[in-house]
């Protein structure tokens, strides 16, 4: 039996979630733009940053949070969000953002250094099969001998 693995480089499996010009608002020399968040319905997405105006070296475009819908009391202080990854997001690239298989869909939440004047964002969800650890078990375990020898 071969194993299936997510078929990550068929363009078909992937489907646009945003793409969108962002202009930073300049206050005190420093560029501010509000957090960029979406549902992603995925545990697998693409995110590409892009600023026309940088120089060739540099290497930040910015960050990347997961956060899952929820809380653990109804009672708790703060908002129902659990950050479960955070990432440095490459400029210039589609940057590769796996979270865990915990909670669909979930929010990924986007920011920006306060360096950057303009930026161009992309955000793509795979949609292809998804092969999970317990179905690639439940596959395997009739192929398992009982253990009498």
């Amino acid at each position: 039996m071969d194993r299936q693995f997510p078929q990550l480089s068929e363009g078909i499996e992937w489907n646009l979630v945003a793409r969108r010009d962002l202009e930073g608002t300049q206050v005190n020399g420093n560029f501010l733009y509000p957090p960029q968040s979406f549902l992603i319905d995925s545990y697998v997405c693409q995110i590409g940053l892009r600023n026309p105006r940088s120089p060739g070296h540099w290497f930040l475009g910015g960050w990347a949070s997961a956060l899952l819908p929820f809380s653990p009391s109804s009672t708790t202080e703060f908002v129902s969000a659990v950050a479960v990854e955070n990432r440095r997001l490459r400029l210039g690239v589609l940057n590769l953002f796996i979270v865990p298989k915990l909670i669909k869909p979930w929010i990924l939440e986007i920011k920006f250094p306060r360096w950057h004047e303009q930026m161009y964002l992309e955000v793509w969800q795979y949609d292809g099969e998804d092969i999970d650890l317990f179905q690639r078990i439940d596959q395997l375990q009739p192929t398992i001998p009982d253990g009498d020898m």
